[in-house]
This record gives structure tokens, sequence and C-alpha cells, in this order.
């Protein structure tokens, strides 16, 4: 548990990251914006909630 209090600010860029390599896999756009919205909306859901 202590290294997940150390490294919880990770958590949100690397699923960013991954979701966006996912996604560039099954759908090309030109839009970045867009995919970086799409990204960052799914890594907020699906990260874990820190109490």
């Amino acid at each position: 548990m202590n290294l997940f209090k150390k490294t919880y600010w990770l958590i949100y860029p690397i699923l960013i990251v991954v979701f966006m390599f996912i996604f560039d896999q099954l759908y090309t756009m030109d839009n970045f914006l867009l995919k970086g919205g799409i990204c960052a909306v799914l890594a907020f859901i699906i990260s874990p909630r820190k109490k």
C-alpha cells in the first residue's frame, strides 16, 4: 500500500498513454484533442480512487 501512495500520481498518465495506443490501433483519428479527451475520460473512470 505504501508503493501505491508514492506512485499514485503516475496512474493517470500511464492509463492515458495506454488508452491512446489502444484507441489508435482500433480507430485512426487525426484530431488529437478529441482522442486525448476520450482517453482522459476513460482513464478517469477506470483509475482507482484514493481515500
